[in-house]
């Protein structure tokens, strides 16, 4: 509940109050005068991040008995993804530091500042969504484990994989069908 909440908020309340797609002087703009929002996102993703390495830990322990070789494939899948959240969280620094960094960075123009930041921004959201590839096929392996386990009804781990397997299809389709900006 607190890996979701977190993402909620960072993704799509901070996120959302400053990019402007297609529009990178906005976005600069809005990343400048709402920087301390922005880090605050960034610290609350850290702590999403954090409560995923536990809710890992915690879903292998109560699975393993139903299928440890399944447990540990679903571990590594998301041992991945909490990597690729970690890397896109530090793609949000050097937008940062060109923005409201030091002196060194005024060789750049504010456009070419601002394309930058725009590039380093849908950089984020590439391996945003990678990461959650790698999400989904641990969702889906975890909950093939509910199935065994009947810990759930099992009609919802079937409802789980099947969610997965669409958000695996969505996340693909979007990588596959990217526009370019």
């Amino acid at each position: 509940l607190i890996g979701l909440s977190t993402a909620v908020y960072a993704n799509f309340f901070v996120r959302y109050s400053v990019y402007e797609p297609n529009d990178p002087t906005t976005t600069a703009k809005n990343l400048i005068e709402l920087e301390t929002i922005v880090r605050f996102g960034l610290a609350v993703e850290l702590v999403g991040i954090l409560a995923l390495v536990g809710l890992t830990a915690s879903l292998y322990a109560l699975l393993k008995p139903f299928g440890e070789r399944m447990g540990r494939a679903a571990v590594l899948w998301w041992i991945g993804e909490i990597t690729l959240l970690a890397v896109a969280i530090c793609l949000y620094f050097p937008i940062l530091l060109l923005l409201c960094g030091t002196e060194y960075l005024l060789v750049f123009e504010p456009l070419e500042r601002d394309a930058i930041v725009l590039l380093l921004i849908d950089l984020f959201d590439d391996v945003y969504d990678i990461a959650l590839t790698f999400f989904t096929l641990g969702m889906i392996v975890f909950a093939i484990l509910f199935y065994r386990s009947r810990y759930v009804p099992r009609l919802l781990s079937i409802f789980g994989v099947i969610a997965a397997l669409s958000m695996f299809t969505d996340i693909l389709l979007t990588l596959v069908d990217h526009p370019a900006s």
